[in-house]
């Protein structure tokens, strides 16, 4: 027969480590108890983690942006909001696909070329209108009169609009001098959307649609023999290596946005949300001078590496003017949307 343990009077059976100790076990029992009522009545720390989506190489400016912006918000939410950004398109995305993957929650947030998600919404490709914008301040202006109508499709697009921040003004890199509008033709020109493909095409070249991330084996294998791109885009994928020619044409420009998942952005408390529009709001004037920067250090770069950058003939830039100024009334045609918004920025800047 099985016999059950005899106890010893006086003397209290093994018990577990965790209730021995000073106080004896109710009491220590007691305060595991009181400890764990601590752990549940207490207020989590709740984080979130975004993975963020950039195209351009760790040292591009706007790489730089986004990295000083997921500081600042991790800082000012004292952590809860933590952003890890992914350069060099690590996170596998190309240029016109970021606008869905971030709708689709693919990547809770992304900096994206505003134009290259023209495809999706044609809208955001109205800076891209040959000579509509002349200078940063008129862009500021475009941007202003702009916005509530680009918050508007983004939200249609599950993203909500945190940032813009410009590009420097572009050029057009070549394997040879041009000197007239007619030594264009044929030139196989690497673009990034379609208005640029449309005014490359209206002035006589061919144009080749190529994400950055592809630009490279594109010049390599003599697919495109010119580039119209900004200085520090040139310094990024060393265009001296294959083109030794540029014109400062400035006949387009271009921008960046950084966009988040509206879904990921409505589960963030009021006061981390607040926290993240105010900072993305008083950073957007240092982007834009990183901008002017970038571009100062970039034809230093260029010139130095043995690009040769060829004052522009004014008769050749009114020829590219008129050439392309048909562009402006085919476009509002097709986005009906755009037209009040360039209307409104002309009379802002003093041109009609």
């Amino acid at each position: 027969m099985y016999a059950a343990p005899r106890r010893r009077m006086g003397r209290p059976m093994d018990r577990p480590a965790c209730l021995t100790g000073l106080g004896g076990p109710m009491k220590n029992l007691r305060m595991l108890f009181a400890a764990a009522a601590l752990v549940v009545s207490a207020p989590a720390i709740a984080q979130t983690k975004w993975d963020m989506h950039v195209s351009w190489p760790p040292n591009n400016f706007h790489t730089r942006n986004a990295l000083a912006f997921a500081e600042a918000v991790k800082q000012r939410t004292q952590g809860r909001v933590e952003i890890t950004v992914h350069s060099g398109g690590a996170l596998g995305l190309k240029g016109p696909e970021v606008l869905r993957a971030v709708r689709d929650g693919i990547v809770p947030i992304a900096e994206s070329f505003l134009s290259q998600q023209a495809g999706d919404v044609p809208f955001l490709s109205i800076e891209t209108m040959p000579f509509l914008v002349r200078s940063p301040e008129e862009l500021s202006t475009l941007y202003r009169i702009s916005q509530p109508r680009m918050e508007t499709v983004l939200a249609s697009y599950n993203q909500k609009l945190l940032y813009l921040a410009p590009w420097p003004s572009q050029m057009i890199f070549t394997r040879n001098p041009v000197a007239t509008i007619a030594d264009f033709k044929g030139l196989r020109i690497r673009v990034t959307d379609r208005n640029n493909g449309e005014m490359m095409g209206a002035l006589g070249m061919v144009p080749i649609s190529v994400p950055f991330s592809d630009l490279i084996p594109a010049l390599a294998a003599g697919a495109v023999g010119g580039v119209q791109t900004s200085a520090p885009t040139a310094v990024d994928s060393k265009l001296w290596e294959f083109l030794k020619h540029a014109l400062h044409t400035n006949h387009t420009w271009a921008s960046n946005m950084v966009t988040v998942n509206l879904d990921r952005w409505k589960a963030l408390t009021p006061a981390d949300q607040k926290i993240i529009e105010d900072t993305a709001r008083e950073l957007q004037p240092t982007f834009w001078q990183a901008s002017a920067t970038a571009d100062q250090d970039g034809q230093k770069m260029i010139a130095a590496q043995g690009i040769k950058v060829s004052p522009t003939d004014p008769a050749v830039l009114a020829e590219m003017e008129k050439a392309t100024r048909p562009m402006w009334d085919r476009f509002m045609t097709r986005v009906p949307e755009a037209a009040p918004v360039i209307e409104q920025y002309l009379a802002a800047v003093g041109r009609k």
